[in-house]
């Protein structure tokens, strides 16, 4: 047994980790054209960007990031006015309807997120967000109008489901394009933070509208083409300040050219260090891996954007295979793939569950009326403070954990930091499973744990799913639209196995079903963290053996 010490072998693992980007420092700086950036002056005072973008592109993300999550709670909060208001839907099938038209909103889901994050390989970030968010404003320009449920409401539940599949994958994407490698946790945080910030939006401002113009007739309809007509203008928005797909296209290019240029690497010594003999197999085995891809590189959007329609489907066909064997390649990206699904888990776990599980304490104890038409605020309204103010607070931890996850992020090892966030999660999970009582003090502390547990899940799986040293440059998109898809499930998932043993077993039974898939990415980073500790513990005992050799 070696005497080196665990602090000093995590250093060289992120060492290892960060070799690649150090080797590249000396690149010559990328040039484009002055009117697309100003690339000869380098981000350096806040955050650090990739060669080629700028502050205003990282503005023009975060808007995105702040208005993505306000249209899905809009639309999933103010659904009850037009089923209730509108369509006249009875109040004891009010619920179940509500209820299917999410489901089939996942489903849908499901099926189109992957398909548009290998699009946005093919043809650009940019031209997918302004699609995602017009598909959006056209919904909520019909939504209103819709004479029946089925089919003409589901349908156009389906087409937003479009829409915000799309939005909501070029968040990753863009993530990934645009961060430095050495501040991507602080700018995932920042993007987190802004995220929190929209769903208050929804919540205290979209919300509002309805109530202070009115709930029927022209008042509700009025409500839904304002949101329509802020998210056709953010659709402009976007389309005039988001990068565009020629100067991303360069950018990429010659990411790739430094990738692949080996020259550009420290010449190789006699005795190398730990942390240089690991940068050479990092890039080493990356140049493999882009070497057996079947995607043509590093020109594929240029050859796509000139192709015939079967090029067309067979680009994509192999973007979407190469994805899949990037994945499957790499452990980090698994991970993150598995706290993405965690992280949205959280998500609908909080939202759903926690007022549910409130209310029915509340009707066994006698506190409330069971199977009221009403809704919680006016049928129960303790229960209705109750769980506004624990998943507030849940949600004010989350939102200020955002920040500090991300500059914490840059700095510690993500497995471990992504497995301290697990636990978090879970043993708050588990502590609310046990809690007799929704009002009781100790729900305070079980809030934090949910809620920086949740958080850190999200901008450690973001980080690790758009990290530079995993994801290869031409297949972004389609690895964010994996990872969509892996959050998309992980909410259909949640939703029906807890629903169903919340109604068949206990009301608490969702946070336990929640805690113990928490244990699958505890074993995910624990066995990252061995692997790696492992490669590069070998390379310390082969540099320590040429050493005594020599």
């Amino acid at each position: 047994m070696s005497n080196t010490p665990l602090p000093e072998i995590t250093t060289r693992i992120n060492e290892s980790a960060n070799a690649s980007d150090l080797a590249n420092t000396a690149e010559p700086p990328l040039e484009t054209s002055r009117s697309d950036t100003q690339s000869s002056k380098p981000v350096t005072k806040w955050f650090r960007l990739q060669q080629g973008f700028t502050y205003f592109h990282l503005f023009s993300f975060l808007l995105a990031s702040l208005f993505t999550i306000s249209f899905f709670v809009y639309i999933n909060s103010s659904q009850v006015f037009i089923l209730k208001d509108i369509l006249h839907v009875p109040d004891n099938i009010i619920g179940y309807t509500s209820g299917s038209l999410v489901f089939y909103d996942q489903i849908g889901t499901l099926v189109v997120i992957t398909f548009w994050g290998v699009l946005s390989d093919s043809f650009g970030r940019r031209p997918i967000y302004v699609i995602g968010y017009t598909l959006i404003g056209i919904t909520f320009i019909l939504y209103p109008l819709t004479q029946n449920v089925y089919p003409q409401l589901l349908l156009l539940r389906l087409l937003f489901c479009i829409g915000g599949a799309a939005v909501s994958t070029m968040i990753s994407a863009v993530l990934a394009d645009i961060a430095d490698e050495r501040d991507r946790g602080k700018i995932a945080g920042i993007s987190g933070l802004f995220t929190g910030l929209g769903a208050l939006i929804g919540l205290f401002v979209f919300l509002r509208i309805p109530v202070m113009i009115g709930h029927t007739g022209n008042g509700l309809r009025n409500s839904y083409w304002i949101i329509a007509a802020i998210s056709i203008v953010l659709a402009v928005v976007l389309g005039f300040t988001l990068p565009s797909p020629k100067l991303v296209r360069e950018i990429m290019k010659k990411q790739l050219q430094q990738e692949g240029d080996l020259t550009a690497l420290p010449a190789r010594s006699a005795n190398p260090t730990p942390s240089t003999s690991a940068s050479t197999c990092s890039v080493n085995t990356h140049e493999n891996s882009l070497a057996e891809s079947s995607t043509p590189l590093p020109n594929t959007l240029q050859k796509i954007s000139n192709a015939s329609l079967m090029g067309h489907f067979t680009a994509i066909y192999s973007l979407t295979r190469d994805g899949l064997r990037t994945v499957v390649r790499d452990p980090r990206l698994i991970l993150g793939l598995i706290g993405s699904f965690l992280a949205r888990g959280d998500t609908i776990t909080v939202t759903l569950f926690i007022p549910l599980w409130v209310y029915k304490h509340h009707v066994m104890s006698g506190e409330c009326e069971g199977n009221s038409p009403d809704t919680l605020e006016v049928s129960c309204p303790k229960a209705y403070i109750v769980s506004s103010i624990l998943t507030g607070v849940i949600q004010t931890f989350a939102l200020v954990g955002a920040p500090i996850f991300g500059f914490i992020t840059d700095i510690v090892y993500p497995p471990l930091l992504m497995l301290i966030s697990t636990v978090l999660a879970m043993a708050g999970y588990l502590l609310l499973f046990l809690s007799t009582s929704p009002g009781s003090k100790l729900n305070y502390f079980t809030a934090f744990l949910i809620g920086f547990g949740e958080i850190g899940l999200i901008i450690v799986s973001l980080t690790l799913v758009t990290s530079a040293k995993s994801m290869p440059i031409h297949l972004r998109g389609s690895i964010s639209g994996i990872s969509s898809f892996c959050g998309a499930s992980g909410i259909l998932i949640v939703s029906k196995v807890g629903g169903l043993l919340f109604d068949s077993w206990t009301p608490g039974a969702p946070f336990l079903v929640i805690s113990l898939m928490h244990i699958l990415c505890v074993a995910s980073s624990v066995t990252v963290i061995c692997l790696e500790y492992k490669k590069v513990w070998g390379v310390s005992r082969i540099t320590t053996s040429n050493t005594a050799s020599a």
